[in-house]
């Protein structure tokens, strides 16, 4: 099972406009693979993007890969990938989560990450949930604050508000992913 990092928030703006859109969360793999003692495993853990500052958008979550290489020397590999969440954008949709791949001769499912959500006048909303749980909550105005980062892994960051009175808030970032490895005989 392997999860990818969620989307950082938006930050919000410092004049009166829309707020900034929490970021998505990452998708979850889980996938059955089988291994003999020569094969070779590699994991890597996608970090969680960044949020954004006054008026910018978050940054996308890294994706986690596990690479299972069959046999000694130059064996055949499959990576099975899953994406990061989505970044919070300002003054834009969301952009749809991304599938997982689960690489050749597995059996497993992809559960995507879910969308980040975006407020309305100076209050946001919290990043997208993953399988692990919810995101990060999104800040209310007035004034300058900062988003809460994303609480569960692979959860996307929250967005930042905005005012019209030249508050504004940044956007939090996403959590990292996480692999975890379960051995059945």
């Amino acid at each position: 099972m392997i999860t990818g990092a969620g989307g950082g928030g938006a930050g919000g703006s410092n004049v009166a406009g829309p707020p900034g859109m929490a970021g998505a969360g990452a998708t979850t793999v889980i996938a059955r693979v089988t291994v003999v003692p020569t094969d070779t495993i590699s994991v890597v853990i996608g970090s969680g993007g960044s949020g954004g500052g006054d008026s910018t958008n978050g940054t996308i979550g890294g994706d986690s890969t596990f690479t299972h290489a069959t046999g000694t020397g130059s064996g055949s590999m499959s990576t099975i990938t899953a994406p990061g969440g989505q970044p919070g954008l300002y003054q834009t949709a969301t952009v749809a989560p991304v599938a997982g791949t689960i690489g050749a001769n597995n059996e497993g499912i992809s559960i995507l990450g879910g969308y980040g959500n975006k407020g309305y006048s100076n209050a946001t909303g919290t990043g997208g949930a993953t399988f692990w749980g919810g995101g990060g909550q999104g800040t209310q105005g007035p004034g300058i604050q900062v988003a809460v980062a994303g609480t569960s892994y692979g959860s996307g960051g929250g967005g930042g508000s905005n005012t019209s009175a030249g508050g504004h808030s940044t956007g939090a970032a996403g959590a990292d992913g996480v692999c975890f490895i379960m051995e059945f005989k």
